[in-house]
């Protein structure tokens, strides 16, 4: 007898112009994904689109608006971190340049766990919308950032800890 497949099995990446579409079409979209059974979506955060100014604090609209689609649908997002913005690469001039630094990367995952954490600040502004936290990133290297159970003194740690699996 054959095994089941796990639970969050069948997923999909939602990317390139379905990124782009009105959200009447995106929303169509992930009705439709839950009931083909999808549940877990994998798309890319872009640390470069939420914080293209140094100094400033990330801009996570277009991220608020996928996770609110998808937790009101049953389906877990896995974020890919990538992309650093240009004042942030070791060489500007290359969109896939990694970070200069390693804090200013973990700086950005940290305030990914606060905003989409288990007691981020997301769900506390959006109570009308089921509350389903971000669990795991993915670097840009594919290697897995759990984020379950963080708390604010432990997210440094954590992400430090992740950065030093990832990155070398």
């Amino acid at each position: 007898m054959a095994e089941s497949a796990p639970a969050r099995f069948y997923g999909v990446v939602y990317d390139r112009d379905i990124m782009n579409a009105s959200s009447a079409t995106q929303d169509a979209q992930f009705a439709l994904m839950r009931k083909a059974g999808v549940q877990t979506v994998r798309r890319v955060f872009s640390w470069d689109a939420a914080q293209p100014t140094q100094g400033q604090p990330p801009n996570f609209a277009d991220t608020d608006a996928l996770v609110a689609r998808a937790a009101r649908n049953n389906i877990e997002i896995l974020p890919i971190v990538m992309y650093a913005p240009a004042w942030a690469r070791q060489s500007a001039d290359d969109p896939a340049s990694p970070p200069r630094d390693n804090a200013d990367y973990v700086a950005f995952l940290d305030a990914l766990v606060a905003r989409y954490g288990p007691n981020g600040s997301f769900w506390a502004e959006h109570t009308d919308v089921p509350k389903r936290p971000l669990r795991t990133c993915r670097s840009g290297t594919s290697r897995s950032c759990p984020t379950s159970g963080l708390t604010r003194t432990g997210r440094r740690a954590t992400a430090s800890s992740c950065m030093r699996h990832t990155t070398g």
